[in-house]
């Protein structure tokens, strides 16, 4: 049986990614609320000569995508056949994106893979192994559970191009590829650090269409506020963990995505940043606005950052230094409370 290749677009802060894999493969299920939806047909020679469908071809058919030049006939069936939560069009605005090259392309290979001789390891932990040459990255990823004893390699360019390569053992694709977990082996604070964007350990509600973010080390309460927010204000958790952040038209938008640590709180929303709320616990709620030199530091500390890149850790530095002058920052000592919630929306009500 001839392999097939199987396509995934998604649509995660505010960013279009292919991934392309050289075996047919299904994405593990929290991805799906970031999937662009994708209808697969058979397209005759007349259509395309009539130019029905706006698509790209593929092993002689077409994949049709929502776009703004798509086909309102097409739409209007797609729509009454899309019944689950993925199937839905993509928000802000995003249907022109995916008529485009995509953000990043996630080539998923199936090969014997070996660490080139020249390259030397640079970084090195129980999650990962990191070798450069010249040209590339290569990070190693350990898997090692009952059912499996194996490796996964990333490969990119040192100059960031938007071709990422994951290479799975042949011998292992069944096992891999079914449910992949590909999350875990993206490299995606890499790919945002070159769309204005990184990654901070946070929780994060939508309320009054702002982003309200509560940032801290594990344990002290992020996801507890963020709830605290959904009961008694009625906001959206868009992650319970890691929030994404990027400036987009000169506005710092947070994001939601699949990376939301033992939470296991995320949604595809977003918002434009109002400010940023470090957390700490104390027997009363005690609220001030801080200045950025005051708190860089420690902001810094909560951010995803590959200290072995020093291009990535200064562009985290620039965003963060900018950020930080253009979005108001508190220092919260709370209790987890009705209070906390009205301390904090009293303050950053008053923000414009």
């Amino acid at each position: 049986m001839m392999n097939r290749k199987k396509e995934f677009y998604l649509n995660m802060a505010g960013l279009f990614i292919k991934i392309e894999s050289d075996w047919e493969m299904s994405l593990v299920d929290k991805m799906q609320n970031y999937f662009i939806p994708v209808k697969k047909n058979i397209v005759t020679e007349s259509e395309k000569k009539d130019d029905i469908v706006s698509g790209k071809e593929q092993d002689g058919e077409f994949i049709r995508t929502f776009g703004k030049e798509q086909n309102k006939k097409f739409n209007e069936e797609f729509d009454k056949e899309s019944n689950e939560g993925h199937n839905r069009k993509p928000e802000n605005n995003f249907d022109e994106k995916i008529n485009s090259e995509p953000d990043v392309i996630y080539h998923i290979k199936l090969d014997n893979f070996d660490i080139p001789k020249e390259a030397k390891q640079i970084h090195n932990n129980t999650d990962m192994s990191v070798y450069s040459d010249a040209t590339y990255y290569y990070t190693i990823f350990p898997i090692a559970d009952i059912y499996v004893n194996t490796k996964i390699m990333l490969k990119r360019k040192i100059e960031f191009e938007k071709d990422y390569y994951i290479y799975v053992r042949p011998n292992d694709k069944d096992y891999i590829l079914n449910d992949f977990k590909i999350y875990a082996y993206m490299a995606f604070e890499e790919v945002l650090v070159h769309h204005n964007g990184i990654v901070l350990h946070s929780s994060s509600v939508k309320w009054n269409d702002s982003a309200i973010l509560f940032s801290a080390s594990s344990g002290v309460g992020k996801s507890t506020q963020a709830a605290l927010w959904e009961k008694y204000e009625n906001a959206t958790v868009i992650n319970g963990d890691k929030t994404v952040i990027r400036k987009i038209e000169d506005k710092y938008v947070g994001f939601g995505s699949m990376f939301a640590g033992s939470s296991g709180i995320y949604t595809n929303e977003s918002a434009p940043v109002k400010a940023i709320v470090l957390l700490s616990q104390y027997k009363e709620n005690v609220i001030k606005r801080v200045n950025s030199a005051e708190v860089f530091k420690r902001l810094y500390k909560e951010t995803a950052s590959n200290l072995w890149n020093s291009s990535f850790s200064f562009k985290v530095v620039e965003f963060l230094g900018e950020m930080l002058i253009n979005v108001p920052v508190y220092e919260f000592k709370c209790r987890p409370d009705r209070e906390a919630v009205e301390i904090v929306k009293s303050e950053v009500s008053s923000v414009f």
